[in-house]
């Protein structure tokens, strides 16, 4: 069954959690997991774990807003939009430089880093 399923990745993740504590990935899983099955404040939990051990991935400020929005927690939702914000205004100040930066960008370094994701 899925609840059987989930039970069963829900296990191993914390297991994973649990054996590489620095590893943002198990508890990026744990928090969709876990919002998949309307345990808030589990995600929140896990989701900030993640964010904390890599700041504004992107999977991680998805499931982060996520969670805000559908526990109606509108302060946290706010404070993580300014906090998204500021880390996406480096690629705003490339495009606004134009379109010549980003190429050059592209071409200097195969690919454009932007707060610690890529851009291909």
């Amino acid at each position: 069954t899925e609840q059987g399923e989930l039970g069963r990745a829900e296990s191993l993740l914390l297991e994973l959690a649990r054996r590489q504590p620095e590893d943002f990935a198990p508890h990026s899983a744990l928090g969709w997991l876990y919002l998949r099955s309307g345990r808030f404040e589990r995600a929140l939990e896990h989701l900030q774990t993640a964010d904390r051990l890599r700041p504004g991935a992107t999977y991680n400020i998805a499931g982060l807003t996520a969670t805000y929005v559908l526990s109606g927690n509108w302060a946290a939702l706010d404070a993580l939009a300014e906090r998204t914000r500021q880390l996406a205004e480096p690629a705003l100040r490339l495009l606004d430089d134009g379109d010549a930066t980003v190429r050059q960008s592209r071409q200097s370094r195969g690919r454009l880093e932007v707060g610690g994701d890529y851009l291909p």
